[in-house]
């Protein structure tokens, strides 16, 4: 939004434009301090141990056991200050809504979601109404990291998207 004659072509997964309304940011931002000050208190496995099993990520239990553990191990390597800093800078809740922006949107946007992600599947459906120039692909089986979870199917959609506008 801030450098549109940059973009090309956009490709968001499993987005959002942010919170619409004010209260919604507020309780959000809380949430995050919240958050940002456990993992503080607790440390990093703790916060990695809660992280890895909230519903959001329930489809990647089913993920080989390699890959899985690859994802922790990568949670892993992160930092209690940076990630508590990160929920607090740039945070769901910190970040200004952009849904009354999505109209300006020149350039093809690609929308990746995964079908067992009903939040950003509702999400993702309002943005395609907003966006002049949307592509929607909702991803059977997959949750919300598609790259992760089914990433020759994600590649498949990204190349083919990327042929077709470049």
């Amino acid at each position: 939004m801030a450098f549109p004659e940059r973009v090309k072509t956009l490709v968001l997964e499993s987005a959002s434009p942010g919170l619409a309304e004010e209260a919604e940011r507020q309780a959000r931002i809380e949430r995050d301090e919240v958050l940002a000050r456990r993992i503080e208190s607790q440390g990093l496995v703790a916060f990695v141990d809660f992280w890895e099993n909230i519903p959001l990520f329930d489809s990647q239990k089913q993920l080989a056991s390699e890959v899985q553990k690859a994802l922790r191990a990568e949670r892993l390597s992160q930092t209690e200050a940076g990630l508590s800093s990160s929920l607090r800078g740039m945070g769901t809740g910190a970040q200004p809504s952009l849904w009354h922006h999505l109209e300006e949107l020149a350039c093809p946007v690609l929308l990746i979601t995964g079908a067992y992600d009903p939040k950003f599947v509702r999400i993702n459906t309002e943005m395609e109404a907003e966006i002049p120039n949307p592509q929607l692909d909702i991803v059977p089986q997959s949750g919300h990291a598609i790259h992760v979870e089914f990433p020759s199917v994600f590649g498949k959609i990204l190349s083919t998207f990327l042929e077709q506008h470049t």
